[in-house]
């Protein structure tokens, strides 16, 4: 039954950091980078870590992390690349502890693994790992005894392991997640690891949609051509409460054929040009609801006003403006009809929807006088009418001569409260 809870009845939540900025619990984290990367020797590094109680790069001399040895999680790795043995031998010179992993692996010609259906398989494991706990700490001091406080799911590559590879859309990813999705919100402290590979053109085979949207933490792997090595480029959303962190690492073989992963602290962040794209559109959306609150505009001179603020370019100006319309936060209405209409753009807001009627009705009460005017009536000048409409929004309406502006002074309205 649903019910009604009072704010201060909701308790405080704060988020919980495997590794503090970069792989949050309760949450799918993706990793994501071209083969040949180390994502899976970055990945292997941190779930070592991780099982043996050791600290995180980069807060190996931070007195506020836990240096508690006996704080342990219990690791499952789904590898459907990789033969476990391989794994194994990567886990061991990482300095795993491997009595806190298991691994799920799948035999020639039996039933691929899927992460919708087979997820009991997960769960077992970790409880494998519990029940061994259990009897390890009978049989120690209690000074040597190991508490597990964290669950830690691996899967390398995630779209291999989705049950329907083909429908990569977000209702679909959704539906295979929703199994993984509730054990997080059930039990504390439990979190994915997706690794994915990227092509060259730096896209995966994931989509646009899909497990990006009902990802919280996006980390990529990439070279870094400046620093010779690789650097680890983590975006945590504002649902993790992170923010763009950037950490440099480099791979190499040991004595015995092994990768192993060495950190070089952190690093500048480089932006993207798609995240320069997004901020200059977010700072635009500021700038177009800023000049739009006070009264309606035709969109020529709202445009004419951010240009004249040398704001940006037009593109990122109608991307913009886009997004605003169709998130329903501004709105256009069409005034009049034929070759003498407009296009109005406003708030959704009661002052303005009552603006833009007045104009409406103004212009109806001045139909007939606009239909009397007749082209050869205003005089030649010899030269043609700039239109400075710069985009598909209608024909831009020209006043015949001694006739009231299409924006009467009469429609300005207060601006919104902020």
């Amino acid at each position: 039954m649903p019910r009604i809870v009072a704010p201060d009845d909701v308790p405080a939540h704060k988020q919980q950091w495997l590794w503090i900025r970069w792989f949050a619990y309760g949450v799918i984290n993706l990793v994501r980078g071209a083969v040949g990367t180390g994502k899976s020797t970055v990945v292997g590094d941190v779930v070592a870590r991780a099982s043996s109680g050791r600290k995180m790069p980069g807060m190996e001399s931070d007195e506020e992390a836990d240096d508690d040895r006996r704080d342990r999680h219990a690791v499952v790795i789904v590898s459907l690349e990789e033969p476990v043995s391989k794994i194994k031998a990567r886990l061991r010179a990482l300095g795993a502890d491997l009595n806190y992993v298991r691994f799920i692996e799948v035999s020639p010609g039996e039933e691929p693994f899927d992460i919708e259906r087979h997820l009991n398989y997960v769960d077992e494991a970790w409880m494998q790992i519990a029940d061994h706990e259990a009897k390890r700490n009978q049989s120690v001091a209690p000074e040597f005894a190991t508490q597990i406080v964290g669950y830690v799911l691996v899967v390398d590559t995630i779209l291999r392991a989705m049950p329907n590879r083909d429908n990569r859309s977000y209702s679909a990813t959704n539906a295979a997640l929703q199994p993984l999705i509730q054990l997080m919100n059930q039990r504390p402290n439990v979190l994915a690891i997706f690794l994915n590979h990227l092509d060259k053109q730096g896209r995966d085979g994931l989509g646009s949609v899909g497990l990006e949207a009902l990802g919280r933490s996006t980390i990529t792997c990439s070279p870094d051509a400046a620093a010779g090595d690789f650097h680890f480029i983590a975006k945590i959303t504002r649902t993790a409460g992170g923010d763009i962190a950037s950490m440099r690492y480099e791979t190499r073989k040991t004595s015995d054929g092994s990768i192993v992963c060495d950190w070089n602290g952190e690093a500048p962040v480089r932006k993207s040009a798609e995240q320069r794209k997004a901020e200059q559109i977010s700072a635009v959306r500021d700038d177009i609801l800023a000049v739009l609150r006070p009264k309606p505009l035709r969109w020529t001179d709202l445009h004419a006003a951010l240009k004249t603020a040398d704001i940006v370019s037009s593109p990122i100006i109608q991307e913009a403006r886009g997004q605003l319309n169709d998130e329903e936060v501004i709105g256009k209405r069409r005034i009049g009809s034929g070759t003498e209409s407009f296009w109005v753009w406003f708030c959704h807001c009661p002052e303005h929807n009552a603006a833009v009627q007045r104009l409406r009705d103004e212009w109806t009460q001045s139909r007939s006088k606009r239909r009397s005017w007749r082209p050869e009536d205003e005089p030649d000048n010899g030269k043609d009418d700039e239109d400075d409409e710069d985009d598909d929004d209608g024909p831009d309406f020209r006043d015949p001569p001694n006739t009231p502006a299409p924006l009467p002074g009469g429609c300005v309205v207060q601006p919104l409260a902020t």
